[in-house]
């Protein structure tokens, strides 16, 4: 590991170990850091530390507090909590992930991870043209069409789902924003034409009651409140990996049959990629609410019963 590597994998290492145990003293620190590959046996040095708080404040946006006298203890401060700090907390999410596999190459073989669609490569060009605020040329390819197309579009922003990036776009020339995924693009261009970014632009409340990546129709002015009766355990992936940021849970209790279940509440657009991930638990889940949302997966069924036949 070069000189670069090694000091950002032990900044890394610091928030990641801070972030877990907090509130640390730095003699408890110390040990860690002893039981890490990265110590190469020597302990951690005080000024050294201070030195790389200070840097992972200025290059990852992270403060980290650590008080003053003998008990003093580290941890994230205030504004380097990470909570609703999504691109912070997936980044050194992904980081420590990674330094965790780089420390155990001898396991590589044993440690399985999701191929990913290759739209990361557009990443840089979309990101800089949003950053700048240009107008970005893009030669897509639809899965639907035949033939690619070219559009000037406006970038608003970006979006990680199902290990796909998507970037929510308005096109000049329409109305409406079009969401269009990083690994269908065959070519991105930034322009030299700028456009301006709305005000009432906030990129967290369009997807606020979104589940994924499918805009609702023009016609669905408000988003659903979702009411769903989960089965056979069902409901512990629901608590532990919610569906959607606004899932609460409702209540608990037995069917005549003596069946246990656990309800839950959502505000979502019906969606079709929404649909489809009820679809993919509907043996364990029933829905209670909206009737029409019930039709909908009843209908994509019995399609798919015909189709199987």
């Amino acid at each position: 590991m070069n000189k670069v590597s090694r000091v950002f994998a032990n900044y890394i290492w610091l928030v990641d170990t801070i972030r877990r145990y907090q509130p640390i003293s730095f003699e408890e620190l110390n040990e860690y850091w002893l039981l890490s590959p990265l110590s190469d046996g020597h302990e951690l040095d005080k000024r050294t530390l201070r030195r790389s708080l200070d840097a992972i404040d200025e290059i990852f946006d992270i403060g980290i507090d650590c008080g003053r006298g003998r008990m003093a203890v580290y941890r994230l401060s205030e504004s380097g909590s990470l909570r609703g700090r999504g691109v912070q907390r997936w980044m050194l999410s992904t980081m420590a992930v990674a330094g965790v596999v780089r420390d155990a190459r001898h396991l590589q073989e044993r440690i399985l991870l999701e191929n990913v669609p290759s739209g990361d490569l557009m990443l840089t060009e979309v990101t800089r043209a949003m950053q700048s605020n240009h107008l970005l040329h893009i030669r897509y390819q639809k899965f639907v069409d035949s033939e690619p197309y070219e559009a000037d579009v406006e970038p608003y922003c970006l979006k990680l789902f199902h290990q796909r990036w998507y970037l929510l776009a308005h096109r000049p020339e329409r109305s409406y924003l079009a969401m269009y995924a990083l690994d269908r693009m065959l070519s991105a261009v930034e322009t030299q034409q700028g456009f301006t970014l709305p005000d009432s632009f906030d990129s967290e409340r369009h997807f606020a009651h979104m589940f994924g990546v499918f805009q609702p129709g023009k016609d669905e002015n408000a988003p659903s409140r979702v009411i769903l009766r989960t089965f056979n355990g069902e409901w512990n992936y629901l608590q532990t990996l919610p569906l959607h940021s606004s899932q609460t849970q409702m209540g608990k209790g037995k069917t005549e049959q003596g069946e246990e279940y656990v309800d839950f509440k959502l505000m979502v657009y019906p969606t079709l990629d929404f649909k489809l991930e009820l679809l993919s638990r509907i043996t364990n889940i029933e829905i209670l609410a909206p009737l029409t949302l019930r039709q909908d997966i009843c209908e994509m069924l019995k399609k798919g019963i015909s189709r199987n036949s």
